[in-house]
């Protein structure tokens, strides 16, 4: 998964936009056949400044799961009644107060892949745009912080993984 991110926020820009025409491609191809020659100043405006928001718009979205935290104490004040009491509920069955209860499962390959992505994209651009590792920390921080609340608040005890989920990422 982090690869299609890397490749299509990072690599297919990057391919559309440059003009290299000693590799024989067809004329009606789109890779490689753009207008940028170089890196230049007039590639920083419409490109640069497109991989820049992608990377500031990764950096706000860990606020977007907060919003499934919100969602799921709204059901369960509405299943208390509204109440303090964390022993009321409508709930008759166990199985469905289990389901109200108990959050989602973490999904350690989507985050895994959006971290390694975004650190792929700031390394391979920021050495010409340094405004990418402040990104690149708000991506980090808010991420963390985000998956820290997340955790506590919401999502299901994960299972333990060892090695194996390095190794598979």
């Amino acid at each position: 998964m982090w690869v299609v991110l890397f490749f299509n926020s990072a690599l297919v820009l990057l391919l559309i936009n440059a003009n290299y025409v000693k590799v024989p491609l067809p004329a009606n191809s789109p890779i490689l056949r753009g207008p940028y020659k170089d890196f230049s100043t007039e590639w920083y405006g419409p490109v640069g400044a497109t991989i820049a928001i992608t990377t500031v718009i990764n950096a706000i979205m860990p606020f977007s799961n907060l919003y499934s935290l919100f969602e799921h104490f709204f059901y369960r004040c509405w299943d208390r009644r509204c109440s303090l009491d964390m022993k009321k509920t409508r709930q008759f069955l166990q199985s469905e107060y289990e389901k109200k209860y108990t959050g989602p499962e973490f999904l350690f390959a989507s985050r895994y892949a959006v971290i390694i992505a975004m650190t792929f994209i700031i390394m391979m651009y920021s050495l010409s745009m340094p405004i990418l590792y402040p990104c690149g920390l708000v991506v980090c921080f808010l991420t963390y912080w985000t998956d820290k609340i997340m955790f506590f608040r919401l999502y299901k005890t994960p299972p333990i993984y060892g090695l194996e989920l390095a190794r598979n990422s």
